[in-house]
């Protein structure tokens, strides 16, 4: 998969990507179009908040990958960690993360 820069919600540029994971699978790096959407959903709806508040649902859209459009609905999970609901009606995880804390994640759970 193509890497790209990414950002986290707090502006800083780390090694971070943006990593998928849905239920009883282990985390995957995200498509382009899974970044986009977790950025937009950032931008928009977490980084204007104020400390110490939840940020509120949104429903969110992207160009897909493979055409068309991605729309999800992004809720906050906890800490960094957030959801989407997806077009088959599953709960699907995001997060922008580095690529070895997602690797040690990986590897201390089974799935």
């Amino acid at each position: 998969m193509e890497s790209s820069p990414s950002c986290h919600q707090d502006g800083s540029r780390k090694d971070l990507h943006c990593y998928i994971r849905r239920e009883n699978n282990p985390w995957v790096q995200g498509r382009r179009h899974h970044q986009i959407a977790l950025h937009s959903y950032l931008t928009l709806h977490v980084t204007p908040l104020d400390p110490g508040q939840t940020p509120k649902g949104a429903v969110i859209c992207a160009d897909h990958d493979d055409g068309g459009m991605f729309y999800a609905y992004f809720t906050h999970v906890s800490d960094d960690v957030y959801q989407y609901l997806d077009q088959y009606g599953k709960i699907v995880k995001i997060i922008m993360e580095t690529p070895a804390r997602i690797a040690h994640v990986n590897r201390i759970f089974d799935f």
